[in-house]
Parts: C-alpha cells; structure tokens; sequence
C-alpha cells in the first residue's frame, strides 16, 4: 500500500506517498465546514508530516521539475542515507471505519499510527457500545510461553486468574482495524517490514485513543514492550501508545498490566474520561435513590426536597451574612455524599495505562492552590499569566477513585475538545 506508482506520473511528489496538490494547505483558506467534515485531512497532515523535513533536508519536491530530471534524482535518491529522507505518510480511509494516518519518520526510526477520535454517527454508534467484553492482552511466547488464545478469542489467561475486560465497542473496531489481514494492519505491517528496525507508536484522541489502547495490547506484549507474532507485524519492535483524552476503555487490572507501554493525558474534567456504562447506572440509582424518597417517609432526610430547602437556607445565610456557613450544615452533605457514593459501585472501565492528569491552578479550592510555586509551568496567555494560567500534573496511580464518577463542571464538555489538549501539552513540554 505505500509503494509509488509509475514514475511517468507527472502528478506524484517521489519524497511522499501523497499524491501533490495545487490547493493551499492553509486552514485558514479552507472552508469551515469541510475542515469539520475531514475534507481536507490528507493535505493537512501531509503538509505537518512534510513541513520541517522540506526545510531541513536537501531533497525538495519533484513535481514541479522535467519528467526527465525527475527519473534521474529517483534514481540517486536511494543511495541517500535513510535519516535523510523526508517523511512518508499513508491516509487510510476505509469505508465506515475512522480515519486513520501512517507516518514513517525515518529520522526518529519510528512507524506512527494516528487515529481520529469520534466523527461520524457510525463512529458515534461505537462510543455508544459500551458493554464490557472479556479480553486476553497478546502475551509473547518469551514472557508467557504461548501467545494462545491471543487476542481473537478473549477469555481469561490460565497464568493471570484475574480476568480482564475492555469496552465491547471499541474492542470490536480494533478488530475491524487491526485484526491480520484488516486496513490498519496491512499498512502498518508493510511500513515496518520496509524498515528494519523501526518501533511503532499508535497515537489518537477520544475514540482513537481508546482503539489505539485496545490495538497495542493486541500487537504487543505488555511485558516485554515488543510485538508478538500473533500480531501478523514483524516481531520484536518495540511498541508504545499515546493516548489523549481516552475514554474509559478498559478494566483497573488490565490499565496496570498495560501501564508499562501505553501512556494517557488527560485534560481537567473531561467528561470522556470519566463516564462509562457503569458510570450511568451510577447516576441512575443516586437519581432514583434522591427522587424517591418518599418511600421512607415524608421527612426522609436524603429526598431532593429537602436536600433543595437546605442549600437555600445555606444560599440564604451566605447572602445575609457571608461567610456564616454553619460547620453542621457542611457534615451533613459530606455525609449524605458519602451515602450516595457508597451505593455507586458499577463503574468498571476506566482510562488506559500509565495515566497523567493536567488541571489549572485555580481548579482546586483556594487553600489548596500554589500560586507562588515556582516549579509549576505556566500556560500561554496573550493577556497575561496569574495563578490560574498556571498547570498543575498528576500521576494517577489509582483511576478507581479518581476516574469513578463524573465531575459536573463547567468545562467538562469543553476540556474534551482535541485543541485544549494540544494548547496545554505544548504549554508543559
């Protein structure tokens, strides 16, 4: 899939496997609706791919060059060491299934997968398949003497009793995708066997994370870091995952055992992160639990009604007298939120992996903000930068009880959007 066609057609660039363009690859010149819908993807990520290699290496474009000066510097290009060469890129797109980007970078030695996140109402019907499924990460025969059952017959290892488990949707993509023989697979196989040597790193956002995730425990040993035969890639690179804004993929157990080759970042409240199927049967029985009340009696201290009348005697006061808050009045919701927390146990797939968690400063209570902290990184600002601007990043070492239940917030639909992750990433590295 990622070899040339004829040198005799005048429309190819030979330093890429994307076919040139006359079109601007500028944004800003293109329609709003046609960069929503995808339209222009190929030529973007083809100009990022290409953009710093064309400044930095002697070999620029031939199309605009003679057919026959250009048969003459094919012919030199492959003594040209690989380093050199500029990048080349693959844009998959296969009917109903998400976009997807290949790159091999020969400068870094590494294949890239890039998967898009959430677009389509196809795409929208996978988020929504969210029913757990058994699932057996890809053990090499090193590590665990057989790599069967292997992936495509999920149940639980006879070396591990535990059992682990994945979203059923975005599980069965990743079979549609990177199954031996799929689209993602063929590409990604003939990329790696062109270049000996070169490590894999799947990246993507949203549901490309979640794929991604799935697809590196089924390419991947999670002991030894590497492919595994089963795979159908060539055995023995080195795999890693980068997954952004990641949904909640996989069981706790699992996300541990994954944690040594699959990275996640996670953006403030991102409502993605935290709400699974579990997650909504959760809220269903609190909902139930607040809105019934009345089953244990008209003074039922946990019904909504009177859960109303005291945050607006507590609004009341505050207003009257700031500041007057009655320290009975605060126990009791800590107390009633222990109650309903204790009854939301459903939740059982959280975010994959090793995982990093970035909020702003002034996201925490007062008392627990660190303006004067030197050692926190500050976020661009054209209008200045205080205390708020300022990133505070956590490794969560448990997602049970941090990634357990959604956060209502003003940003929990907003911090999922893919140019607040690349904004704070480029503010912290």
């Amino acid at each position: 899939m990622l070899e040339p066609p004829a040198e005799d057609d005048e429309a190819y660039d030979y330093f890429s496997a994307e076919p040139s363009s006359s079109a601007s690859t500028d944004p800003n010149q293109m329609r709003f609706w046609n960069l929503v819908r995808g339209v222009h993807d190929k030529e973007i990520f083809h100009a990022m791919a290409t953009e710093k290699s064309a400044t930095n290496s002697p070999v620029q474009s031939m199309a605009n060059l003679p057919s026959f000066v250009r048969r003459e510097f094919v012919k030199k290009r492959a003594s040209l060491p690989k380093k050199r060469l500029p990048p080349v890129t693959h844009a998959g797109d296969a009917p109903m299934l998400p976009r997807f980007w290949a790159l091999t970078d020969h400068s870094r030695q590494q294949v890239v997968l890039v998967l898009r996140g959430t677009m389509t109402l196809n795409e929208v019907a996978i988020d929504l398949a969210c029913d757990t499924t058994p699932f057996r990460p890809s053990w090499s025969a090193a590590s665990h003497g057989s790599s069967e059952p292997g992936p495509s017959q999920p149940q639980a290892s006879q070396n591990d009793p535990s059992e682990y488990w994945v979203h059923q949707g975005m599980y069965g993509l990743a079979q549609l995708m990177g199954a031996p023989g799929k689209p993602v697979q063929q590409v990604v196989a003939n990329a790696l066997a062109q270049n000996e040597g070169y490590e894999l790193i799947l990246c993507g956002h949203s549901l490309g994370a979640g794929v991604c995730a799935v697809l590196g425990l089924m390419w991947g040993d999670p002991e030894t870091c590497l492919t595994v035969e089963s795979s159908g890639l060539p055995e023995g690179r080195p795999i890693s995952v980068f997954c952004f804004a990641p949904p909640c993929v996989m069981s706790p157990t699992l996300s541990r055992v994954a944690s040594t080759f699959i990275t996640s970042f996670i953006w403030s409240h991102d409502v993605v992160s935290r709400l699974s199927l579990g997650g909504v049967r959760d809220l269903k029985a609190v909902t139930s639990w607040l809105l019934h009340g009345e089953r244990f009696g008209p003074d039922h201290q946990e019904h909504v009604r009177n859960i109303l009348r005291r945050i607006g005697k507590l609004e009341f006061m505050e207003w009257l007298s700031p500041g007057s808050t009655e320290q009975e009045d605060e126990d009791w919701f800590l107390s009633l939120r222990k109650t309903l927390e204790a009854n939301m146990r459903h939740t059982n797939l959280f975010p994959p992996g090793r995982i990093f968690w970035a909020m702003r400063d002034d996201s925490f209570h007062q008392s627990l903000q660190r303006p004067d902290d030197p050692s926190l990184h500050t976020a661009s600002n054209p209008e200045g930068s205080g205390a708020g601007d300022r990133l505070r990043v956590f490794e969560v070492e448990n997602p049970e009880e941090v990634f357990n239940q959604v956060i209502f917030s003003m940003d929990m639909l907003s911090a999922h959007f893919v140019q607040n992750y690349d904004k704070y990433l480029r503010d912290y590295l």
